[in-house]
This record gives structure tokens, sequence and C-alpha cells, in this order.
């Protein structure tokens, strides 16, 4: 089991590398359809 601590920046960690996955829609290789599926989890 993960002291309080691991998780915390387990999950401090994934926040900050998912918050601005927004800005990657404007990059022309990833596209509209695949982007979509990821709004309702971010």
């Amino acid at each position: 089991m993960l002291s309080p601590k691991a998780t915390e920046r387990i999950i401090t960690e994934a926040v900050e590398a998912v918050k601005d996955w927004q800005a990657l829609r404007v990059k022309p290789e990833i596209g509209r359809q695949e982007m979509d599926r990821f709004i309702n989890l971010f």
C-alpha cells in the first residue's frame, strides 16, 4: 500500500501532466476525433 505522501505526489504529477491537454488540439498530427475521446476523461 502506498503512503499518503506518495499517493499525493502521484496525483499531483498526473494532474500536472494532463492540465494543458487541450492545447495539444492545435497540433495537426492529433485528430479531432482522438482528442474528443479524451474530453470527458480530463
